[in-house]
C-alpha cells in the first residue's frame, strides 16, 4: 500500500527511521549477482598490491563492477527517496578486511554547504559476523554527538587522532553504546554525514570482510573538506575535481541554486559570495591569497613542530 506521495509503507518507515537515527539498515538491496562480481573485483584488486592497508580507495577506477556498484539502482532509488534530491556518488572504499577503524564520523572529511548532503552506504560482499570485525555505529549521534565534535577538528585544524580521541570520550561519558552489524552478503548499512560509525575489532585475525563503501553527495550543494578549513574566517577548503560516477562528468559546486560564486585561494581554499555580493577587488583578493599561504605556512610549520617535537 502507498501514501498519497507513492511511498509504501516500508518506505515510510524506513524513513522515520533513518530520520530518528541517523542509519537505515535493507537486508539484500544488493542483487547476489552484482555482489559476486563486486567480490570478484575486490580480490583481483588486493591480488595485485602487497600493500599491508586492508581498504582499497577508488577502485573502481580499474574495476568496472566496482563502479557498478556504486551505481546500483536499488541503491540509488533508497538513497535518494531517503534525501529527496539526486546522488552523487564519488567516491569508493574497498575492503578485505575489517577496518577496525575508530569511531568517526564521515563530515568531517567531507561534507557540503548547507551541511549534512552526505551519505554512506556500506554493502556486504559476504557474510560477516562477530568475528570479522563487523561495522559499528552509534544510532541518534548525528543529532547530539558528531556535528559537535567535527567542530573540534575544524578549530585549529587538529591532529586527526586528537579528533578521535576526543570523540571517544564524549561518546563515553554521554554512555552511547555502538552497534555492531552482523551481514548476510547484499545487505546494506546507509548513514547520515555526521552519524558516528567505525568497525568494531577483528577477532578472528585471518578472517576477511569483503565490502564496499561507496560516498555519496547529493545535487545542488558546496562540496568541502571541513578539516582542511580554517575556523572563523569565512574560508571553505573545496573538493574540486569530483566525478559523478553515474555520468563520468565532472560536479559543478552549486549555491542557492544557481553555480556558486568562487574566491579561489592557494591550497584548494576559497571563499563563496552571495547573490548579490560584488566581487572584491583585485588588490584585497591579492592580500587575501597572501594571507592565505601565511596562513598555511603556519599551519605546516605547526604540524612539523608537533611531529618532531621542536
Amino acid at each position: 500500500m502507498t501514501d498519497g506521495t507513492g511511498a509504501t509503507h516500508a518506505q515510510r518507515e524506513l524513513a522515520r527511521r533513518f530520520q530518528d537515527d541517523g542509519v537505515a539498515i535493507v537486508r539484500g538491496l544488493v542483487p547476489l549477482d552484482l555482489v559476486a562480481r563486486a567480490r570478484g573485483a575486490a580480490a583481483s584488486a588486493f591480488d595485485a598490491t602487497s600493500a599491508p592497508d586492508p581498504k582499497l580507495p577508488d577502485g573502481w577506477r580499474s574495476y568496472p563492477a566496482m563502479r557498478e556498484l556504486a551505481v546500483c539502482p536499488e541503491v540509488i532509488e533508497v538513497v535518494e527517496s531517503l534525501y529527496g534530491r539526486r546522488a552523487i556518488p564519488f567516491q569508493t572504499l574497498t575492503f578485505r578486511r575489517g577496518s577496525e577503524q575508530r569511531a568517526h564520523a564521515d563530515s568531517v572529511h567531507f561534507d557540503t554547504i548547507p551541511s549534512g548532503w552526505m551519505c554512506g552506504v556500506w554493502v556486504a560482499l559476504e557474510d560477516v559476523g562477530p568475528r570479522q570485525g563487523p561495522l559499528s555505529y552509534h544510532p541518534g549521534s548525528n543529532r547530539d554527538l558528531a556535528a559537535r565534535a567535527a567542530e573540534i577538528e575544524r578549530a585549529g585544524r587538529t591532529d586527526y587522532p586528537d579528533y578521535e580521541a576526543e570523540l571517544a570520550v564524549r561518546l563515553s561519558t554521554q554512555g552511547s553504546a555502538g552497534v555492531t552489524f552482523e551481514a548476510r552478503a547484499g545487505d546494506a548499512v546507509i548513514w547520515a554525514a555526521h552519524l558516528v560509525h567505525g568497525g568494531s575489532p577483528v577477532v578472528d585475525p585471518v578472517s576477511t570482510r569483503w565490502s564496499q563503501v561507496t560516498h555519496y553527495f547529493f545535487d545542488g550543494c558546496v562540496y568541502v573538506t571541513p578539516m582542511s578549513a580554517e575556523d572563523g574566517d569565512g574560508r571553505v577548503s573545496l573538493r574540486d575535481g569530483l566525478t559523478d560516477l553515474r555520468t563520468g562528468r565532472r560536479v559543478a559546486h552549486v549555491a542557492d541554486g544557481r553555480p556558486a560564486r568562487l574566491v579561489r585561494l592557494p591550497y584548494g581554499q576559497a571563499r563563496i559570495l552571495s547573490a548579490d555580493e560584488p566581487s572584491p577587488a583585485l588588490d584585497i583578493r591579492v592580500a587575501s591569497a597572501g594571507r592565505a599561504v601565511v596562513a598555511e605556512l603556519r599551519w605546516r610549520a605547526g604540524r612539523l613542530r608537533d611531529r618532531f617535537g621542536r
